[in-house]
């Protein structure tokens, strides 16, 4: 099985969005102070607005393999 960028993406959003929900958690449970749960917070932003920078270039290292484009039509 090929990865592809679709594949990455998304697995790489459902990471941030569970980094996002364990800061959550740790700062409502007071396991984290709430300046370094907003710092994680904030960093955590960052990487999805890199994520979605290196979008096309995640494209072109992983391009869909050609069966699953013509699966598609």
């Amino acid at each position: 099985m090929d990865i592809t960028a679709d594949q990455i993406e998304e697995d790489w959003e459902r990471a941030l969005d569970t980094a996002t929900q364990a800061v959550t958690f740790c700062a409502e449970s007071g396991l984290l102070t709430q300046a370094y749960a907003r710092h994680e917070v904030e960093h955590i932003q960052a990487e999805r607005k890199w994520l979605a920078h290196i979008r096309p270039t995640l494209g072109m290292l992983f391009p869909t393999p050609r069966s699953a484009m013509m699966s598609r039509h």
